[in-house]
């Protein structure tokens, strides 16, 4: 499907939605060692593990054209993940420089969904209702947060929701003072410094 996409450029966002409903597709979780069933657990772990190896395998292709990788790109397009069950997977150095990526109403349930060196410079970025049981989201690494995600109403990145990691504040370094730009308006490196300071100042990408 990835190959068509690329090679199909006027329906290229058809593909890339039929990626997405796959992972949208019910998910059965780990039924662990102790399974009880006809099949026995083995059979069950067996079948589990080969679903989560391929949802793990979309989001890696996902990745890999959002982050250059790929030949072809698919960043500025749209990506559904409304309702998905990451339990893993990578958006290492992912571009989200345009589109929308709906991650409303998703779980987190295990493992660490990493966005090392990810850059948030345009376009939505949604975890709105998203749920955090057992799974982390580290955002920490992140290259560029002059366009953040939004995680709901009340939530913005003094307050974090459990289990979410967010890039460290980057105030002014220690002596110096915030810069001003030619309107005269403060300037910090990141949304969360300008808050942690009380201000609606611009922001100034790291």
């Amino acid at each position: 499907m990835a190959g068509l996409a690329d090679d199909w450029k006027v329906n290229r966002q058809i593909c890339i939605d039929v990626l997405c409903a796959y992972l949208r597709m019910p998910y059965e979780p780990d039924p662990g060692e102790d399974a009880p069933g006809e099949d026995g657990p083995i059979e069950k772990r067996l079948a589990f593990q080969a679903s989560r190896e391929v949802r793990h395998t979309v989001i890696r292709v996902i990745t890999n054209h959002l982050n250059g990788t790929a030949p072809v790109s698919w960043r500025g397009l749209n990506f559904d993940f409304t309702g998905v069950v990451f339990d893993g997977g990578t958006f290492t150095r992912a571009e989200f420089s345009g589109g929308t990526v709906d991650f409303t109403f998703a779980g987190f349930s295990g493992g660490t969904v990493g966005f090392g060196g990810a850059e948030f410079s345009a376009g939505t970025v949604d975890f709105g209702s998203a749920g955090f049981s057992g799974g982390t989201v580290d955002f920490s690494d992140s290259s560029d947060w002059s366009q953040p995600p939004a995680f709901g109403r009340g939530v913005d990145e003094s307050g974090p929701p459990p289990g979410v990691t967010l890039p460290a504040a980057k105030g002014p370094s220690p002596g110096t003072s915030p810069s001003a730009d030619l309107t005269g308006n403060t300037t910090y490196s990141s949304v969360a410094s300008c808050r942690a300071h009380g201000l609606a100042t611009r922001v100034r990408p790291s």
